[in-house]
């Protein structure tokens, strides 16, 4: 997931750095750590909720809600990224 992140949020990285903003390049940085460590979480206590589903006996066990938050939380990101991106290119013009 982190390297989904950094990848889809390499505009603003890029724009920042050309632009001589560090500061707001590490704080989207720190941003897509924060996001990616979120979706690292949900990731391990849904798996660990579905091997509890499946020692108990139920061969049913689905976790729809997982990848869709996962999905939530990166296009958040990934929208207001880019937002500040074209904002940022378009306010040095």
């Amino acid at each position: 997931m982190t390297g989904v992140v950094l990848i889809l949020g390499a505009p603003i990285l890029v724009i920042s750095w050309r632009r001589k903003r560090t500061k707001t390049m590490r704080n989207f940085l720190i941003g897509g750590a924060t996001v990616a460590l979120m979706c690292a979480v949900l990731a391990a206590v849904s798996q660990r909720q579905m091997a509890q589903c499946e020692a108990a006996g139920n061969p049913d066990c689905i976790d729809p809600g997982a990848a869709g938050l996962q999905l939530l939380f990166i296009a958040s990101y990934l929208l207001v990224a880019w937002i500040a991106a074209i904002l940022m290119y378009r306010d040095a013009r």
